[in-house]
Protein backbone atom coordinates (compact mmCIF):
# COMPACT_ATOMS: atom_id res chain seq x y z
CA UNK A 1 0.00 0.00 0.00
CA UNK A 2 1.31 3.45 -1.09
CA UNK A 3 0.83 5.63 2.22
CA UNK A 4 2.36 9.32 0.32
CA UNK A 5 3.79 10.49 -2.80
CA UNK A 6 5.61 13.22 -3.69
CA UNK A 7 6.22 14.36 -7.20
CA UNK A 8 9.36 16.51 -7.61
CA UNK A 9 8.86 20.13 -9.35
CA UNK A 10 10.81 22.69 -10.49
CA UNK A 11 7.75 25.31 -10.78
CA UNK A 12 5.97 25.31 -7.48
CA UNK A 13 3.13 27.78 -9.05
CA UNK A 14 2.44 26.37 -12.39
CA UNK A 15 2.68 22.74 -11.22
CA UNK A 16 -0.26 23.55 -8.41
CA UNK A 17 -2.41 25.28 -11.40
CA UNK A 18 -1.46 22.48 -13.63
CA UNK A 19 -2.65 19.67 -11.01
CA UNK A 20 -5.60 21.85 -9.92
CA UNK A 21 -6.76 22.17 -13.21
CA UNK A 22 -6.41 19.22 -15.18
CA UNK A 23 -7.39 16.90 -11.74
CA UNK A 24 -9.71 18.91 -10.51
CA UNK A 25 -8.07 19.17 -7.16
CA UNK A 26 -7.95 21.34 -4.36
CA UNK A 27 -4.57 22.88 -2.77
CA UNK A 28 -3.33 23.82 -0.22
CA UNK A 29 0.79 24.97 1.49
CA UNK A 30 2.39 22.79 4.03
CA UNK A 31 2.50 24.31 7.13
CA UNK A 32 5.71 23.18 7.44
CA UNK A 33 7.98 23.56 4.10
CA UNK A 34 7.36 26.87 2.15
CA UNK A 35 8.11 24.88 -1.22
CA UNK A 36 5.45 21.90 -0.77
CA UNK A 37 1.89 22.02 -1.71
CA UNK A 38 -1.03 19.52 -0.78
CA UNK A 39 -3.35 18.55 -3.77
CA UNK A 40 -6.47 16.93 -2.98
CA UNK A 41 -9.82 15.83 -4.30
CA UNK A 42 -12.11 13.44 -2.63
CA UNK A 43 -10.58 10.30 -3.58
CA UNK A 44 -6.69 10.69 -3.50
CA UNK A 45 -4.21 13.34 -2.48
CA UNK A 46 -0.36 13.71 -2.97
CA UNK A 47 2.42 16.02 -2.55
CA UNK A 48 4.14 18.68 -4.95
CA UNK A 49 7.53 20.22 -3.69
CA UNK A 50 10.13 22.19 -5.44
CA UNK A 51 13.28 21.40 -5.46
CA UNK A 52 16.50 21.75 -7.76
CA UNK A 53 17.10 18.75 -9.89
CA UNK A 54 17.68 18.44 -13.38
CA UNK A 55 14.94 18.73 -15.62
CA UNK A 56 15.62 14.94 -17.02
CA UNK A 57 14.63 14.04 -13.77
CA UNK A 58 11.76 15.89 -13.27
CA UNK A 59 10.48 15.34 -16.77
CA UNK A 60 10.31 11.96 -15.94
CA UNK A 61 7.63 12.31 -12.92
CA UNK A 62 3.93 11.99 -14.29
CA UNK A 63 0.80 11.30 -13.55
CA UNK A 64 -1.57 9.46 -16.33
CA UNK A 65 -4.74 9.73 -16.85
CA UNK A 66 -7.11 7.11 -18.39
CA UNK A 67 -10.20 8.60 -18.51
CA UNK A 68 -11.99 6.40 -20.32
CA UNK A 69 -10.57 3.46 -18.00
CA UNK A 70 -12.13 5.22 -14.90
CA UNK A 71 -15.31 5.82 -15.99
CA UNK A 72 -15.82 2.11 -16.94
CA UNK A 73 -14.47 1.14 -13.33
CA UNK A 74 -16.65 3.42 -11.72
CA UNK A 75 -19.77 2.25 -13.79
CA UNK A 76 -18.89 -1.17 -13.13
CA UNK A 77 -18.65 -0.58 -9.17
CA UNK A 78 -21.62 1.45 -9.27
CA UNK A 79 -23.56 -1.51 -10.76
CA UNK A 80 -24.23 0.12 -13.99
CA UNK A 81 -22.49 -1.54 -16.45
CA UNK A 82 -24.23 -3.13 -19.05
CA UNK A 83 -22.82 -7.14 -20.09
Amino acid sequence: MIDHVCLIVNNLEKSRKYYERILNMESRESKTDSKTILLENKEVHFFITERDFPREYTKMQHISIQTESIEAKKQELMGKRDN
